[in-house]
């Protein structure tokens, strides 16, 4: 007896949709992490977040809480030195 296989179809629930602004947010922290020359696990490290959380974060998948907001302000607030 031969049993054909296919994989469920995604349900509403299980695709994750990207907002705009949480896009928008995360190529800012990107970027700005990128300029200060740190590496996602070092930033993670210091916010005391996992890198997986950062990552979403950078890619928009998920919004950060409001708890880590401030730090994200600060992030993009601060200047590179520039030598």
């Amino acid at each position: 007896m031969h049993v054909s296989y296919a994989p469920p179809s995604p349900s509403v629930k299980n695709v994750q949709r990207k907002n705009p602004e949480a896009i928008q947010l995360g190529q800012q922290i990107r970027q700005k992490r990128i300029d200060l020359c740190l590496r996602q696990y070092e930033l993670a490290k210091r916010w005391h977040v996992c890198k997986k959380t950062l990552r979403k974060w950078e890619t928009g998948v998920k919004f950060p809480p409001p708890m880590h907001l401030e730090k994200v302000r600060e992030l993009l607030a601060c200047n590179p030195m520039k030598e």
